[in-house]
């Protein structure tokens, strides 16, 4: 609250002074003065003091001086520039820093990065990394690897069409047993959404055969019976 005033009051000297004595102990009135130092045109100084603290702070506010990091090293330290992205790509994979780091590199030295980068990624975050590099082959391997309900519904129509028997194969399978491992009207019904996924894979025969299959299997299940009348292939 007082560095709040003493800025309202254009109170330089005391708000520094201020700023010096706490920001080794809080956070959040670190970031405040790496962004008070950059509003001043003290670049330099801000570098120092959020490289200074940015181990000792939590995650939170050590990922917001990672980013004025970024910004601070962007047009003078090319190499601090990358290494910030990078890390704070690892720390949080996605699209955005995805497309900041590579857009960083030339195109070997973004061959050699991936090397470094793609083993400490987590299998989630590696599948969106190569779906974002077009490697549809790669991406679709690893959502049948996973051997994941969740993942391989995620994915289908991202995926999905690079092998449509193979993707219809290893999904219903894993349906299969899902099915058998519990009862209700709750597990059969979304038992039914994943069908209705399938159905994207245009493989219309071949769903209509697992179907009947399904109710087959099931046949002693009046209920799972009863949600899935109401199923249509088409």
């Amino acid at each position: 609250m007082r560095a709040h005033v003493l800025k309202n009051l254009n109170q330089k000297k005391e708000l520094e002074e201020l700023f010096e004595r706490n920001y080794r102990e809080v956070g959040g009135i670190c970031l405040q003065y790496v962004k008070w130092l950059i509003e001043t045109g003290e670049k330099e100084k801000a570098i120092e003091v959020a490289e200074e603290e940015l181990e000792n702070l939590g995650s939170h506010y050590s990922r917001k001086l990672r980013k004025a990091l970024i910004d601070l090293y962007e047009d003078n330290y090319s190499e601090k520039h990358k290494q910030n992205l990078k890390k704070l790509y690892l720390d949080q994979p996605g699209e955005e820093y995805y497309r900041q780091l590579k857009s960083s590199c030339t195109d070997q030295e973004w061959k050699e990065l991936t090397k470094k980068i793609t083993p400490k990624l987590s299998a989630g975050s590696l599948i969106e990394f190569h779906l974002l590099e077009d490697n549809l082959k790669e991406a679709f391997e690893l959502v049948l690897e996973s051997e994941s309900l969740w993942k391989l519904r995620k994915y289908l129509e991202e995926v999905g069409d690079y092998d449509p028997e193979t993707y219809f194969e290893v999904y219903s399978d894993l349906l299969a047993d899902y099915l058998a491992g519990d009862t209700g009207r709750s597990h059969y019904r979304k038992v039914i959404g994943h069908l209705q996924e399938l159905k994207k894979l245009g493989l219309t025969e071949r769903l209509k055969e697992y179907v009947e299959f399904l109710k087959e299997e099931n046949v002693n299940r009046p209920a799972f019976q009863d949600e899935i009348s109401s199923f249509r292939v088409r």
